[in-house]
């Protein structure tokens, strides 16, 4: 059996994939024939979606653990494409599911656009040397191993965030259950977007200088993580 989701769109302006803001994406899990034996999925560690500045080095933990102590292993994956545009909401297929398009010079392998600028150990442990603005979509896939095979595979995604900020900026009150503040100082096209503390996108809002008020009554309780 196989649960999937697929919805649209994906946050604008990913530097390394195609049409970004007019295609969505799919997430997936595979409910295995009881003949197969028992087996518990691994869990990726939780972590925030890093952010970094031009030519600076960030590693991300992508490490995971499983209940059943099988062997565990990792690399860069692919992503694969869900709604768009004109279908936000499409009735959920089945595999093969649509790769991702990356744009020319980049793929999944090679991220942020050149191998030796991103790279993933043994332990989960990724390395991205940032030589180019932008936001970047990334997939890791961790491969459970039992007896020489593998059993198993859970991805994850998320985006590394590749710039300079140079303009200040205030929110309040935190925690918020109604109405959030948010006052931007020396920006001309300030945004936000809003992520959950799986890395899921939820909503990208552009602000205006000076004072912005965004209701958060609509979100369920919870932590929530706001990128600008």
């Amino acid at each position: 059996y196989y649960i999937v989701n697929q919805h649209c769109c994906r946050e604008e302006n990913i530097t390394n994939i195609v049409t970004s803001g007019e295609v969505g994406a799919t997430y997936y899990c595979v409910i295995p024939p009881a003949s197969r034996g028992k087996n518990s999925s691994a869990v990726f560690a939780e972590f925030v979606p890093p952010l970094s500045c031009i030519n600076s080095t960030v590693t991300v933990d992508n490490s995971a653990t499983d209940a059943d102590g099988d062997s565990l292993s990792y690399e860069f994956c692919n992503t694969y494409k869900g709604g768009d545009l004109d279908d936000i909401k499409p009735v959920a297929g089945h595999q093969p599911f649509t790769q991702t398009q990356y744009l020319q010079g980049f793929s999944f392998n090679d991220p942020l656009g050149d191998p030796i600028y991103s790279s993933i150990n043994n332990a989960g442990l990724a390395t991205f040397t940032t030589k180019k603005f932008g936001s970047f979509l990334i997939g890791v896939a961790c491969h459970e191993w039992r007896n020489n095979q593998i059993i198993n595979t859970v991805r994850r995604e998320y985006s590394i965030d590749v710039g300079t900020k140079e303009y200040l900026f205030l929110w309040g009150p935190n925690p918020s259950t109604d109405i959030l503040t948010l006052t931007v100082f020396n920006a001309e096209h300030p945004e936000i977007a809003i992520y959950n503390m799986e890395g899921r996108f939820l909503e990208h809002r552009a602000l205006n200088p000076g004072t912005n008020t965004i209701d958060v009554s609509y979100y369920a309780k919870g932590i929530y993580l706001v990128k600008y």
